[in-house]
């Protein structure tokens, strides 16, 4: 048995005690990968941050967000970073499994940003012939991203495993090629396959029973029990009852039996809907987070688009249109499209210049319709015309209304002289003596007359008519 250690210093692997190529020294000769031309301050971040996510999932802690998925993916029992030699056309070489599931599964980690399909064939069947896997294998691809996926790897023949081996001896560098005439890995089918499928078989003397029955109802008819046989009737009643009792709950005991290995069936096919709905969901889950992220970002570059444009009359939300982020739209023909519209804006606004109507344009850039500003600018128009007319005959009744007052009042009708009252000379009388003198009654005269003058004339004349004593009424 080879006695396998590992210097983690300086990333080296001793078997008995010699210093064997790495897995991954491997993979890196026979693809070309120089890890040389990669900055030291990326390639630095880069190790880290896997270093960190291995570290989580070999703790069994699974407290990051990639611990998290990873977990999630875990197919059962399971040993990490699981370390073994092996021997392929004569070299010796190490290397460490991320996961190793107990029926020779599989699971390697994946960190970068991008997919490397040929390495990573060849990194995990390399694993393969440490230790003899027969199971599937994987990659699980967690980017910094957030875009997390199950890779699936396709097994490699046992020569295209020694191929691998004679290239790296040789310092010959494979490229995608070397995979192309490999058939591709396929899922596990999830087709039903009915093994045994058996429908009837069910052998009893059910209709034996009911033909007896019907030729013996005979005996139970009503009209042979009476008051003078009532004991036969009551015990053939419950020696029916118990006979059919006893038939039905056989019925029921046999349908149960007949019936489980569909109900069980049918559990088994309604949990594994559910486990597969649940996984469809999450990679939904998945698909529309990186889609929506697709869209925001394009749709960030037809802002940057629209702002270069520099037409700030209309902003860029009200000519937007959804189907612009699209997998089948281009962005060159939606700048395009954006010239258009700029330009049939400034056309629509040359159309409505011409009409006069500076709130119709006003409508026209909320509503980017010209057949909708047209018809508010005949709406307006009509408003204003409508008010010109109200005013023009508040304004004519206005100067009637003047020259009616302007016209001369006719001056009031002479009022007739009182008629003169007879003086009445007394007579002398006699000298009497001691006779007092007795004052004369004020002799009242009526005339009819008809006044016209001015509301205050009018009340001024009533006044003076008051004043005097003078007695008046309306006519």
């Amino acid at each position: 048995m080879r006695t396998l250690s590992f210097n983690k210093e300086n990333q080296t692997y001793t078997v008995d005690g010699n210093i064997v190529p790495r897995v991954t020294q491997i993979v890196a000769a026979v693809t070309g990968k120089d890890m040389l031309k990669i900055p030291p301050k990326y390639l630095q971040a880069a190790r880290e941050r896997g270093d960190a996510i291995h570290k989580d999932v070999e703790d069994g802690k699974f407290e990051t967000a990639e611990g998290k998925w990873i977990k999630a993916q875990l197919r059962g029992p399971a040993k990490f970073e699981v370390k073994g030699s092996g021997i392929v056309n004569g070299l010796l070489f190490a290397g460490t499994c991320d996961i190793l599931y107990d029926d020779q599964m599989i699971d390697d980690i994946k960190s970068q940003g991008e997919r490397d399909i040929l390495g990573w064939t060849l990194q995990l069947n390399l694993y393969r012939a440490i230790f003899k896997s027969a199971g599937a294998l994987r990659v699980l691809h967690c980017p910094k991203s957030g875009d997390f996926h199950v890779v699936p790897v396709v097994t490699l023949p046992d020569e295209k495993i020694a191929e691998v081996i004679d290239a790296y001896n040789e310092g010959r560098i494979l490229d995608d090629s070397f995979l192309s005439v490999v058939e591709k890995p396929q899922s596990e089918s999830l087709e039903l396959v009915v093994s045994q499928y058996t429908v009837g078989q069910l052998t009893t003397n059910a209709k034996a029973i009911l033909e007896s029955v019907k030729r013996n109802l005979a005996n139970y008819k009503a009209e042979n029990y009476s008051e003078e046989n009532i004991q036969d009737a009551k015990r053939d009643k419950a020696e029916l009852n118990a006979a059919a009792k006893k038939l039905n709950d056989k019925r029921i005991e046999l349908e149960r039996e007949f019936v489980k290995p569909l109900n069980e069936f049918k559990d088994t096919v309604s949990e594994t809907c559910a486990m597969i709905k649940t996984a469809s969901t999450q990679i939904d889950s998945v698909v529309k987070a990186v889609e929506e992220r697709e869209k925001a970002e394009k749709k960030k570059l037809l802002t940057e688009s629209w702002d270069a444009l520099d037409f700030t009359l209309v902003p860029f939300w009200k000519i937007w249109n959804p189907a612009w982020l699209n997998k089948t739209a281009k962005n060159k023909d939606t700048v395009q499209e954006m010239a258009r519209i700029i330009d049939k804006i400034k056309q629509d606004l040359i159309v409505l210049d011409r009409i006069g109507e500076p709130d119709a344009k006003a409508h026209y850039l909320d509503t980017l319709n010209l057949d909708s500003a047209l018809q508010e600018a005949d709406r307006i128009k009509a408003n204003r015309e409508r008010l010109a007319k109200i005013d023009k005959e508040r304004q004519e009744k206005e100067e009637a209304r003047k020259l009616e007052e302007a016209k001369p009042v006719p001056a009031p009708a002479p009022v007739a002289a009182p008629e003169p009252v007879a003086e009445v000379i007394p007579q002398e009388a006699p000298l009497e003596p001691a006779i007092e003198e007795t004052a004369m009654e004020p002799v009242l005269l009526e005339r009819t007359m008809w006044v016209r003058g001015t509301y205050e004339q009018i009340v001024a004349l009533g006044n003076f008519m008051n004043e005097h004593g003078i007695e008046f009424r309306k006519m």
